[in-house]
């Protein structure tokens, strides 16, 4: 489900009893807590704690640097290219317009990529998963 195209929002795979159960083998608990990683983190939360993760398939890095897209998107409108390029760990200005593009593509994220002020414009972003802790 990390690598299936289209698929952003985990929530209900989370609260299914057999994911439930990955958390208490030893065996699989780091594929829980990649789901977790997937469905309420960004790729900076990757950054910090990659030994806990199994390794990321390019497509599944992919993936998080759009759900970490998606993130900083919430109550902004627009986001300096260099403060992207942070958050997501890429350094060349070509890797991060590929990927804002390709999140355009996908439907997550809708703007305009403003080359010559250096700014993503965001018009719309998809709904992340919230954390059941920040339910009220």
């Amino acid at each position: 489900v990390l690598e299936a195209p289209d698929v952003y929002v985990f929530g209900e795979l989370m609260e299914m009893p057999n994911i439930t159960n990955l958390k208490n083998n030893p065996q699989h608990a780091p594929y829980f807590e990649l789901l977790q990683l997937f469905a309420y983190g960004v790729y900076g939360d990757y950054v910090k704690e990659a030994s806990k993760f199994p390794q990321l398939t390019p497509t599944m890095l992919t993936k998080l640097r759009h759900l970490t897209i998606v993130s900083m998107a919430t109550g902004q409108k627009s986001i300096p290219l260099v403060t992207l390029g942070n958050q997501l760990g890429l350094t060349s200005t070509r890797e991060l317009e590929d990927l804002i593009i390709e999140a355009m593509y996908t439907d997550i994220i809708h703007g305009k990529l403003d080359q010559k002020n250096g700014i993503l414009e965001l018009d719309h972003a998809i709904g992340r998963d919230v954390k059941p802790e920040d339910l009220p």
